[in-house]
């Protein structure tokens, strides 16, 4: 079984066992009735529930619906062995934003009205912000994408590596492989692909590197024409790009078509829509991500785990995330005797909390809420495989600058 999702059979997968206030095998939500009330009494609490307000539908979908896909698979592993901390059974209440900054901020306040104990926000900056500034104001603890959760306040945490990152260990790679002439292509439709872009040149162009030309996209955008011109005139040794799939397999299939054979790196581009170009397309295409998804791998078994469970190609590298969300939950929960008021800041504490595929920090210097946890480099073999090139715990001390 493939452990890449299409965006329609995850879709489908969740469709099938989740409805607006019921997810399989976590219990039926209360509705933050009775016991499951948010606002922490001291630990004395049989449920805690789980808000998820996140993009099961529109350019989301292909990033949060998996995440909601391992916050499933987690919790009901937790519920299987008494629960987060042992003893607190935990339920999930799931609504869908349709991607939309409104909605986000929304149905968060829905879901705080409903008194959950904590929420998963979607996994991009500008909505995660609007519901995480929610969030904050009524004290519950949120995950979600956001650029810098530190200016959002104490109760929003980064559910992956800190956006200066993945960028910062993409420059150094490419770098290592000589690769010293760089192209940029980003985009202001969301901060993260600017951002994305403009902390991979400080990073490139502080270790060595230079930028010989840069471009912008539309996240929807399906004719790349001009932008392949502008590389092909720049002859750059490496582009770099914070382009969403499925757009970054048009603009490959483009790029490559027009005789470009430059190496291209990426962030998270492993699914269906890549795995099944061309080898010569694909051909020397790079990317960051958090875990090894090989199918012999911890991360491959587990979200071969949940395909298993839900049905066909349920989740992909970002439901690793989501399971990752829970186990981070059950280690607060613990370090905090249960005590919903001291839950963010036992969070915000932990070390080496044992992930799917490696150890979780939020208390490293300077964190901001946000993770340290290993970052790999990989490229596509077609089908499940990938190759990794490298495996690395970042320095943060190497991290440029936070934006904005």
């Amino acid at each position: 079984m493939s452990i890449f999702r299409s965006r329609a059979a995850v879709v489908a997968a969740i469709a099938a066992t989740t409805a607006a206030g019921f997810v399989a095998g976590c219990g039926d939500s209360t509705g933050g009735g009775g016991s499951a009330s948010g606002g922490g009494d001291g630990g004395g609490k049989d449920t805690f529930t789980i808000g998820v307000a996140n993009g099961q539908t529109g350019y989301l979908a292909p990033f949060d619906v998996p995440i909601t896909a391992g916050v499933k698979q987690r919790a009901a592993e937790l519920n299987e062995s008494g629960g987060l901390g042992g003893r607190a059974r935990i339920e999930i209440k799931l609504l869908d934003t349709r991607s939309d900054i409104g909605e986000q901020a929304t149905k968060t306040q829905e879901l705080i009205g409903d008194g959950v104990d904590a929420l998963v926000l979607a996994c991009d900056s500008d909505p995660a912000i609007a519901g995480g500034q929610v969030a904050q104001r009524a004290g519950v603890p949120a995950f979600a994408c956001p650029s810098n959760p530190e200016r959002v306040g104490d109760h929003l945490f980064q559910m992956f590596a800190p956006e200066r990152a993945h960028p910062s260990v993409a420059a150094q790679y490419a770098i290592e492989r000589g690769w010293r002439r760089g192209f940029l292509l980003g985009s202001t439709d969301t901060a993260y692909t600017q951002n994305g872009v403009d902390y991979f040149r400080t990073v490139f162009t502080r270790d060595g590197g230079e930028i010989v030309g840069s471009a912008s996209f539309r996240l929807d955008q399906q004719d790349f024409a001009t932008v392949v011109q502008q590389i092909k005139r720049a002859d750059p040794q490496v582009l770099y790009t914070t382009m969403y799939e499925p757009t970054i397999a048009t603009l490959l299939k483009q790029l490559r078509g027009a005789g470009v054979t430059v190496p291209v790196i990426g962030d998270s581009i492993e699914s269906p829509a890549l795995q099944d170009l061309p080898a010569s397309v694909r051909r020397d295409v790079y990317f960051t991500s958090i875990v090894d998804t090989n199918p012999d791998a911890p991360a491959g078994r587990f979200i071969a785990a949940i395909g298993d469970r839900y049905g066909g190609d349920a989740a992909s590298v970002y439901a690793v995330m989501g399971s990752d969300v829970v186990t981070v939950l059950d280690a607060a929960y613990r370090a905090s005797g249960g005590d919903d008021g001291r839950l963010a800041a036992a969070i915000a504490g932990l070390s080496d909390v044992d992930g799917v595929d490696g150890a979780i920090s939020y208390d490293w210097p300077g964190a901001g809420n946000t993770q340290l946890r290993p970052v790999l480099v990989k490229s596509l073999l077609g089908g499940d495989k990938t190759r990794v090139w490298k495996r690395v715990t970042p320095d943060p001390s190497t991290y440029p600058p936070v934006i904005g």
